[in-house]
């Protein structure tokens, strides 16, 4: 008797449905809270109540620390503010050189009534707590601190340790990657620090500890930097009243909260004016540092300005003491400063440019000159991180630059030989659409946002349409609407692109036409550029997302348009560019986050099961029809 094996056909309907069965399954676990060692952590709060200004101003750090049981919200809370990601999974609560993000969080808890004893990491892709080991050896950790921490973290139930990985960045900046590390604790901190403020809680600062010791606690071989416990101070908070700044902004001032989840590195700025009481706001919130010593001039503050209202273009000095400013140089000299700065254009783009130096020179006299160099980089990374914030608070735009010339911006700047700078932090008016009845400016990026989800899910919906099945039964009304989204995403991807790579930076430039003829030469750098972090790899593939929808909708429009020669072509080529597009999409949106609103593992999933489904149907329906048609050619 001969046996009857299953076709090539009947083979992938099986395995289609094998994937349409497990992708479903996995969308279902994602919601079913099964029980693990890991610690599922609440969604944080990014609403908050306190004012980012009265945050700044208010005392965080005490060694008169009480116990206090962090519920699971305020953990969340306070890791989120540390290590969580915005704006999609490749972006942190915090700058990091190059998105290498070195950081790792873990925690000690010591019998904290809300979750087991142990050490925990934090996972800030899926921003929960993983049980890293459930061995608590809370009176080891005394011997391993210096006399004045020890009462810190005594009865202490949750202890916060920030541990790096310096491979992530030397790996690529070298040895001048230990510096940009030891920069981005300091971003961290003060968000943490910001955030305790929030929630009514406080720390004290440990950096100074038997490092080898630590290590073995927590058994791992990364390198612990600071250990923060975390509790109350039952004495009388102190509050610092804010500065006499005059009011720049009709709505109230962002919280904590809103302010970090607003934070974003931008290098494209629009010219105009920024008014000088808002350069003050910023600078007078965001100098109010813990300094190491009494002496403020170990810190030095340099301003670069271009176009500030009420102020002249030139260099100033500014003083910590008294908020003021010292003109000494008369001029536009933003230029030179982008010629020492690697040239950098957004550095002369910007309305003005803040330079952070320190004091080497003190450093050096320290007893412990590499616990001091930690403590400076520190220092510069909190008014850095102030000054992000502050700038997301105004809706303005920053970035940190930590490359560029020492020397040269030291001399152009008449820096003081004892100081070296570390960060440029240009700020600039962002490319945004004012809206008359709130009185806020919406950044271009955030409509290019829900434009591009609308278009997507528009093209998800003509991706559907090309099933025979339903073709057939819809007829031209089909063609019609298969054609205009996908006309749709390629308008949004050139929306998308063009803002996020600053030619266009106003709704009016979108009548420029060399703003597009810029966009297209700009298309060769990127598509030939080597990628080298996973945000390139992004930006190749929305391009080649770009160039497969535009071919996807010219083959659809002659195809509409009933061209005859090379039907049959234009045919294949517009079935595969939609299954192209749509898979250099998906990616693009998994690596850089562009329309994710979901996590990327249940983003993916979803895509999976989409594919899945559309290739069981498709291939069902094609089986019934090659059978009617057996059946037929029978009888």
């Amino acid at each position: 008797m001969k046996t009857a094996f299953p076709t090539v056909t009947q083979l992938k309907l099986v395995v289609a449905a094998v994937v349409l069965v497990f992708s479903i399954l996995a969308i279902i676990i994602e919601f079913i809270p099964f029980e693990s060692d890991n610690l599922a952590l609440p969604e944080p709060d990014l609403i908050g109540h306190l004012p980012l200004s009265t945050a700044i101003h208010q005392s965080k750090v005490t060694t008169n620390l009480y116990p206090h049981d962090l519920s699971v919200e305020e953990l969340s809370q306070l890791l989120w503010a540390l290590q969580g990601t915005t704006h999609g999974p490749g972006f942190r609560t915090v700058p990091s050189a190059g998105a290498t993000y070195p950081l790792k969080i873990f925690i000690q808890q010591n019998g904290n009534s809300h979750f087991s004893s142990g050490y925990y990491s934090y996972n800030s892709d899926e921003h929960v707590l993983k049980l890293h080991s459930s061995i608590n050896n809370e009176s080891q950790l005394v011997p391993a601190l210096l006399s004045e921490d020890q009462n810190s973290v005594s009865n202490i139930t949750t202890i916060f340790y920030i541990i790096v990985d310096f491979n992530r960045t030397t790996d690529r900046y070298g040895t001048r990657g230990i510096q940009y590390v030891h920069l981005e604790v300091g971003h961290a901190l003060q968000n943490f620090l910001l955030q305790l403020s929030s929630l009514n809680l406080n720390t004290w600062i440990i950096s100074d500890f038997n490092a080898s010791r630590v290590k073995e606690l927590l058994h791992i071989s990364l390198q612990p930097l600071m250990i923060l416990p975390v509790g109350q101070d039952q004495g009388k908070l102190k509050r610092f009243s804010k500065l006499d700044v005059q009011s720049v902004i009709n709505t109230e001032e962002m919280t904590v909260e809103q302010a970090i989840a607003k934070r974003k590195s931008t290098r494209d700025y629009v010219s105009g004016l920024i008014p000088l009481s808002i350069i003050s706001d910023i600078l007078n919130d965001s100098i109010d540092v813990n300094f190491p010593t009494e002496n403020v001039s170990i810190i030095d503050i340099r301003l670069v300005v271009g176009e500030v209202k009420g102020l002249s273009m030139g260099i100033y000095s500014y003083s910590l003491t008294n908020h003021s400013l010292m003109h000494f140089y008369e001029g536009d000299a933003r230029n030179s400063l982008r010629k020492v700065a690697l040239d950098q254009s957004w550095v002369e783009s910007a309305q003005l440019n803040v330079i952070i130096s320190a004091n080497m020179t003190w450093m050096d006299q320290q007893s412990n000159p590499d616990l001091s160099y930690r403590r400076l980089m520190s220092i510069i990374g909190i008014i850095a991180q102030n000054i992000y914030l502050k700038c997301a608070t105004h809706s303005l735009g920053t970035v940190v630059i930590g490359a560029f010339s020492e020397g040269g911006v030291a001399q152009l700047l008449e820096i003081p030989d004892s100081h070296t700078p570390f960060y440029i932090l240009p700020i600039g008016l962002i490319p945004a659409f004012f809206d008359q009845e709130t009185g806020l400016f919406i950044p271009l990026s955030e409509i290019g946002h829900y434009i591009g989800l609308f278009s997507f899910i528009l093209f998800y919906t003509s991706f559907y349409l090309t099933l025979p099945v339903l073709k057939r039964r819809l007829r031209q009304q089909v063609l019609w609407f298969h054609y205009f989204s996908g006309s749709l995403l390629a308008i949004s991807i050139v929306f998308h692109y063009m803002v996020l790579h600053g030619h266009v930076k106003s709704l009016s430039e979108f009548s420029d036409v060399t703003s597009y003829l810029s966009a297209i030469l700009d298309f060769p750098s990127v598509f030939f550029a080597f990628p080298t972090t996973r945000y390139d790899v992004g930006q190749l593939l929305a391009t080649l997302g770009f160039i497969s929808g535009i071919i996807f909708t010219v083959s659809g429009l002659l195809l509409v348009l009933e061209v005859r020669s090379y039907r049959k072509i234009l045919r294949t080529i517009h079935k595969y560019s939609v299954f192209i597009t749509l898979i250099f999409i998906i990616f693009h949106n998994l690596l850089n986050g562009t329309f994710l609103v979901i996590k990327p593992r249940m983003f993916l999933y979803l895509n999976i099961l989409v594919f899945t489904l559309y290739y069981f149907i498709h291939n069902s329906f094609e089986q019934q029809r090659q059978y009617r048609k057996h059946l037929g050619s029978v009888y």
